[in-house]
């Protein structure tokens, strides 16, 4: 499978984001975010630890972005 990337979107690294971020971008509390995350399947993207070992974790802001727009069309993560 190929995928084709406009310009603006080659050139743009990925960003990653933290849960105040993602608080703002999908209007739900951690306890939300966390629990939806936990469900099997899970129905949130996934977090990762950003240093191997650290404490400080987040998102791909791209994964988090794709699961408001699924949820505006009216789809499931699932």
């Amino acid at each position: 499978m190929t995928i084709e990337l406009s310009n603006n979107e080659q050139m743009r690294p990925e960003r990653i984001i933290r849960m105040n971020a993602v608080v703002a971008k999908v209007q739900l509390a951690p306890s939300t975010i966390y629990e939806l995350q936990a469900s099997i399947p899970p129905k949130f993207p996934k977090s990762f630890k950003i240093v191997e070992g650290g404490r400080a974790s987040g998102w791909l802001e791209s994964e988090i972005d794709a699961w408001v727009d699924l949820r505006s069309k009216g789809g499931s993560h699932e």
